[in-house]
């Protein structure tokens, strides 16, 4: 098996996770904005934030959801590109990778992307392609899935590991403080349903959707309730050495939620149809 890895573009921030005991930065161009599955701009407040994880701007953002396909989006949201400097961070679940790849053959050709919207690969040059942690945060996800389903010979599979909006932890959190959010990095965020209707319109099938687990999803989310208190820099980093310790019950939380359909991500495996 022939696996390629792209990782985020040249110039972007190292991964990462920063105390937010302040609000710093520039404040970023905000435009109106819609969603991209239905075109329409009708949607109901859901949760309201700033920067949690590293303070890059001052801004407060509003997410909201579409009543009719359940995206969750910012609106108004970062110009295109307006967001590409901050720093991004999200969990690459290798258990599950690891089980799509065992359903590839030994010589199949796998890209891995984790970062990239504009992907300049030879058309029908995989057989699999896994992104993790990246139509969240496209500025056009329709555009990276066509992509995707472009670079897939006939019949190849993807793998879509993205936050899930029905989790458990989005239901405890999601008023203000899920670390799904993310602001103002995430600017689309999926249930299955929304993420069945995007990839549909990008010519790919639906094989399977499930979860999987999250647990430090919960950690985050707790660091972003903290930060939002305006604790000193200092206390936070106090806090987080001992959090390490904390990730033991999130994981027992997460492994149940994932038996029941709840776990902090959404898993797709798509296919592009055979001609």
């Amino acid at each position: 098996m022939t696996v390629t890895a792209l990782a985020a573009s040249p110039g972007s921030p190292p991964e990462g996770n920063s105390p937010a005991s302040g609000v710093g930065g520039m404040p970023l161009v905000l435009v109106p904005s819609q969603c991209f599955v239905c075109n329409d701009d009708e949607a109901e407040p859901v949760a309201v934030g700033q920067d949690f994880d590293c303070s890059s701007s001052p801004d407060t953002f509003l997410a909201v959801r579409c009543p009719r396909c359940g995206l969750i989006y910012l609106n108004p949201a970062p110009a295109p590109g307006g967001s590409e400097s901050t720093r991004r961070h999200g969990r690459v679940p290798g258990r599950e990778i690891a089980r799509f790849c065992q359903r590839l053959g030994g010589s199949a050709r796998v890209l891995h992307v984790n970062g990239v919207e504009d992907l300049e690969h030879p058309r029908d040059a995989y057989d699999a392609v896994i992104l993790t942690n990246l139509i969240e945060r496209v500025d056009d996800p329709l555009s990276a899935l066509e992509a995707t389903r472009q670079l897939l010979s006939p019949g190849g599979m993807a793998l879509i590991i993205t936050p899930n909006t029905m989790g458990t932890v989005c239901r405890v959190y999601q008023g203000r403080h899920w670390s799904g959010y993310n602001f103002p990095r995430h600017r689309n965020l999926f249930c299955a349903e929304a993420l069945t209707r995007a990839t549909r319109m990008a010519g790919l099938e639906i094989v399977s959707l499930a979860t999987a687990g999250a647990p430090e999803a919960w950690v985050l989310s707790l660091r972003n309730t903290l930060a939002d208190w305006r604790l000193p820099h200092w206390a936070l980093a106090a806090l987080e050495r001992g959090w390490g310790t904390a990730i033991i019950p999130a994981t027992a939380v997460e492994w149940w939620q994932q038996l029941r359909g709840k776990g902090g991500l959404l898993l797709a495996t798509v296919r592009r149809p055979a001609e």
